[in-house]
C-alpha cells in the first residue's frame, strides 16, 4: 500500500531537484558581468577569469591540485572546458595544478612564452605529458603579442623571468605579473602598450610580494586601486615582505592578500 505514495514523493522530489537545477543554470546563465579571482592555492599562483560569463581563462594554476576547488566554487557547473590558460612561467608554484585540471576539464590551449619554459626543464616535462595525452594545443609565443577575447584584451608584454600581461576590459585593467622581478618591471615603464593602458585597477604584485620584485616606480606610476598579494600562509620564504608592504601602504593602495583573505573576488 505504501509503494505508490513512495513513487509520487520520489516524483515530486525530482521534479524539485530538476527545478533547482534549472534555476541555477537561469541564473548563472542570466550573468554578463566578467569575474576575476585570485585563488587561495598557498605558495603559488593561479587567477581565474571568466570574461563576460562566457570565456574561461586562467593565468597560471598554482603548485598542486588546490586550484581545483577554487574552480568548483566560481565557475558555472554546466561548463567543463576552460578555453585559454596562460602561463608566467614554468615553476612548480604556478603549473603545477596543470595536469589535475586536465582530469576534471577540457582544456583548449596553453599559451607559453618563448623564454620563460624550457622543454628540458624537468617540471615543465612531468607537466607536459598529461597535457599532450589528453591533446592541448600547447602555444609558444614571443611578446609583444595581443590576445583578443571577446571585448578583453590580454597584452603579452614582458617575459625574460617571467611573463608580464595586462588584461583590459572597458575601463579595468588588471596586471599580472608572475615571477618577475624589478629589473623586468623597469621595461614596463617605456612600453608605450602599457604607458596608455594607465592607471591600473588590480595589480597582481610580482613573486608573492619578495623585496627582489619590489619596484617603487612601477607602483607610483600605475598607482592600481587594489594590490593582490597570492602567498601561502606562514611560507618559509618570509613573503610578502615588510619593505614590499609599507610601500603599498604608503601609497594607500589597498592590499588584499590569499593567506589573510583567502580567494579575492571582483566582478567587472
Amino acid at each position: 500500500m505504501m509503494a505508490p505514495v513512495g513513487k509520487r514523493v520520489l516524483a515530486l522530489t525530482l521534479a524539485l531537484a530538476s527545478s533547482v537545477v534549472l534555476i541555477l543554470w537561469v541564473n548563472q546563465a542570466g550573468e554578463r558581468r566578467t569575474a576575476l579571482v585570485f585563488c587561495d592555492v598557498g605558495q603559488g599562483d593561479g587567477a581565474y577569469l571568466r570574461i563576460n560569463n562566457r570565456f574561461d581563462v586562467l593565468v597560471d594554476a598554482g603548485p598542486n591540485d588546490a586550484i581545483l576547488g577554487c574552480l568548483g566554487k566560481h565557475m558555472p557547473f554546466y561548463d567543463r572546458t576552460i578555453e585559454l590558460v596562460i602561463v608566467s612561467h614554468c615553476h612548480q608554484d604556478h603549473i603545477g595544478g596543470l595536469a589535475a585540471l586536465t582530469s576534471h576539464y577540457r582544456l583548449r590551449q596553453v599559451i607559453l612564452t618563448t623564454s620563460t619554459c624550457n622543454d628540458r626543464s624537468p617540471t615543465w616535462t612531468k607537466t607536459a605529458a598529461p597535457l599532450h595525452q589528453h591533446q592541448v594545443k600547447i602555444i609558444t609565443l614571443a611578446p609583444p603579442r595581443r590576445l583578443r577575447v571577446l571585448d578583453a584584451v590580454f597584452d603579452l608584454l614582458y617575459d625574460a623571468d617571467s611573463l608580464i600581461c595586462l588584461y583590459s576590459q572597458k575601463q579595468q585593467r588588471v596586471l599580472f605579473t608572475g615571477d618577475a622581478d624589478a629589473a623586468g618591471l623597469d621595461k614596463l615603464l617605456v612600453e608605450p602598450s602599457f604607458l596608455s593602458r594607465l592607471p591600473i585597477t588590480i595589480l597582481k604584485v610580482p613573486h608573492h610580494g619578495s623585496k627582489t620584485a619590489l619596484n617603487r616606480k612601477l607602483y607610483l606610476l600605475a598607482h592600481p586601486a587594489v594590490a593582490v598579494i597570492s602567498v601561502g600562509a606562514k611560507n618559509s620564504y618570509g613573503h610578502p615582505a615588510p619593505d614590499v608592504l609599507a610601500v603599498l601602504k604608503a601609497l594607500k593602495i589597498n592590499i588584499k592578500r590569499t593567506d589573510e583573505d583567502g580567494e579575492v573576488v571582483f566582478k567587472f
